[in-house]
């Protein structure tokens, strides 16, 4: 359902008030229409500074005069100037509150969250240069495992519906969520020279003095088991994994389609088990994604080429090690084609990276 919107604060801040009120209202099946603060009537949402003029029926927004100069200065947030509500039995954080609930600013602190704004403030990257988890603001206040974009979006939905606004939830079924699985496919064969030789060579060879005999008697009793069962073992963890799914639903498998440095394994995309197991997948109504070498989260030739040589019709993407720079990532795989992301998670750390 279509619904007035109207914008009324600093232009600097309006692209990003404009992006976090669509990104909280579209779940909600609400679509909102750009209006001028003069073209407000009864039953039109004004978020903005409170005025005493607007409109009978007009459903106003609170907004907090902190969050422009803040979004100005670009600095990250100080977890100790977090307020803590307690909504539907949870303490869920509202970064730009107001002296009451009825006064929090959602808009503003839904933005935090859903931009990444942290990760254009902190600079400091791991080894891979991705942002640590340790480094961000879900980390200080643990809620990593908490999507605290979709408490805003229910405190909200409950606000509009007291004021008559009609709240469509979207469903997967009759369900509020559902579990995607998602799977990447970094390599074809288990055992092959540069496994053996870090198995055998580097860890229960080099390792002598560090590693306690009785661990590397270990470890090489696993890979004598492994290595000489017929047939190879991530083919067959890798159809396990597809067994499985395909009891309850559909997943995606997340295909190389290069290897263009170290940290990529390269597999032939025609390997007879591959092609095989493609067929089987696809057949039972699951997905084909890509998931781009190593260097691709920056490099737009390297995603358009990874995504035409693995299906170039595929919508879905997962970056390897979730390499992952915003604003370059997330561009790179919209000129790509792709639609789905599956890379907004911390390296270290299950749980949502953008707070949804």
């Amino acid at each position: 359902m279509k619904i007035r919107c109207c914008i009324a604060v600093d232009a600097a801040y309006t692209p990003k008030a404009k992006y976090a009120l669509h990104m909280l209202l579209l779940p909600l099946s609400l679509d909102p229409q750009w209006v001028d603060e003069d073209k407000l009537r009864e039953g039109d949402l004004h978020y903005g500074p409170a005025r005493r003029t607007l409109p009978l029926g007009v459903h106003s927004l609170p907004f907090s005069h902190r969050a422009l100069p803040f979004y100005m200065e670009a600095k990250p947030y100080n977890a100790k100037d977090v307020q803590m509500r307690h909504w539907d039995g949870e303490n869920w954080p509202v970064l730009f509150a107001g002296e009451t609930e009825d006064n929090d600013d959602l808009v503003a602190s839904a933005f935090y969250w859903l931009s990444g704004w942290q990760e254009h403030v902190i600079p400091f990257r791991d080894m891979h240069a991705r942002f640590c988890h340790r480094d961000s603001l879900q980390h200080a206040l643990n809620v990593t495992a908490r999507p605290v974009v979709d408490a805003y979006r229910t405190r909200l939905a409950n606000l509009l519906k007291k004021n008559g606004v009609p709240i469509r939830q979207r469903t997967w079924g009759s369900a509020v969520w559902a579990l995607c699985p998602t799977i990447d496919i970094d390599y074809l064969v288990k055992w092959r020279k540069g496994m053996v030789y870090r198995e055998v060579v580097e860890y229960l060879l080099c390792n002598l003095l560090k590693v306690p005999v009785a661990e590397r008697i270990r470890r090489f009793g696993r890979f004598l088991g492994d290595a000489l069962q017929p047939g190879d073992i991530y083919q067959k963890a890798l159809r396990s994994i597809h067994h499985e799914i395909r009891q309850l639903g559909t997943g995606t498998f997340f295909i190389k389609g290069a290897a263009r440095g170290p940290q990529d394994v390269h597999y032939d995309l025609k390997h007879p088990f591959l092609v095989k197991f493609v067929d089987a997948i696809q057949e039972d109504g699951s997905e084909v994604g890509v998931h781009p070498s190593y260097h691709a989260h920056t490099h737009p030739e390297y995603m358009a080429a990874e995504k035409e040589a693995v299906a170039g019709h595929a919508l879905s993407v997962r970056q390897h090690f979730l390499r992952y720079e915003t604003p370059a990532t997330p561009r790179i795989q919209a000129r790509a084609g792709f639609r789905i992301d599956s890379t907004l998670g911390f390296a270290e750390h299950e749980g949502f990276r953008n707070g949804t």
